[in-house]
C-alpha cells in the first residue's frame, strides 16, 4: 500500500516525499512529473493549451495507475485530493498524510517559487503581494475539508527526522492494521 502526501502547493509535498521515501526504502513518485511525461508538455502548457479540466482527467488517469502495483510514497498536486472522488481513491487505497501550512507561509514559498521558476504554478501566474495571499487563503479554505480526511496530519514548517520517523511508524502501524 502506498503513502500519500496531500497539502497545498507549497507545502513541500516532494522534499517531504524524497525523505521519506528514501527512509521507507521505497519508489518516490511525483504525480505532476509523471502527468508531465505522459501527455509530454509541462503543468504550465497543459493548463494554457487544454485547461484545468483537461489536467484534472489527466491527474485522476495517473492516479488510478499509481493506486496499483508497488508500495510507493506519492506526492500528489496540490488540487489533486478535491477532484473526481480522488481522496477517496487514496484513503481506501493507501495512507495519507496532509501536510499543513498557514496560508501566509504557503503564500511566501509560493512566491518564492515563482520567482525561482515562473509559470511551474498555473493557477497562481501573475498573482503577487496580498493578491496572490487573498488567492492562496480563499483557495485553501475551499480545500481543506478534503486535506483534512487524511489519515494523519503534520505541520509542515519543520519536518525533522523525528516526524519523518513518526510518518513511518504510523504508516507501519497503519499496515499491520490491514
Amino acid at each position: 500500500m502506498s503513502l500519500f502526501l496531500v497539502g497545498y502547493m507549497g507545502s513541500g509535498k516532494t522534499s517531504v516525499g524524497r525523505r521519506l521515501a528514501n527512509r521507507l526504502e521505497v519508489e518516490f513518485v511525483d504525480m505532476d512529473v509523471l502527468i508531465e511525461e505522459y501527455a509530454q508538455a509541462t503543468v504550465e502548457d497543459i493548463f494554457s493549451k487544454s485547461g484545468e479540466d483537461t489536467f484534472r482527467m489527466l491527474e485522476n488517469h495517473i492516479l488510478d495507475k499509481l493506486i496499483f502495483g508497488e508500495s510507493k510514497v506519492i506526492a500528489t498536486g496540490g488540487g489533486s485530493a478535491c477532484h473526481s472522488g480522488n481522496m477517496d481513491k487514496m484513503l481506501s487505497s493507501g495512507y495519507t498524510v496532509y501536510l499543513e501550512l498557514p496560508p501566509a507561509k504557503l503564500a511566501r514559498r509560493i512566491h518564492q517559487s515563482n520567482k525561482k521558476n515562473p509559470g511551474k504554478r498555473p493557477l497562481v501566474k501573475g498573482l503577487e503581494g496580498n493578491a496572490l495571499f487573498d488567492f492562496v487563503m480563499t483557495h485553501l479554505n475551499e480545500r481543506k475539508e478534503y486535506y483534512e480526511m487524511a489519515d494523519m496530519t503534520i505541520n509542515a514548517d519543520r519536518v525533522n527526522s523525528s516526524i519523518l520517523d513518526e510518518i513511518k511508524e504510523r504508516y507501519y502501524d497503519w499496515e499491520e492494521g490491514l
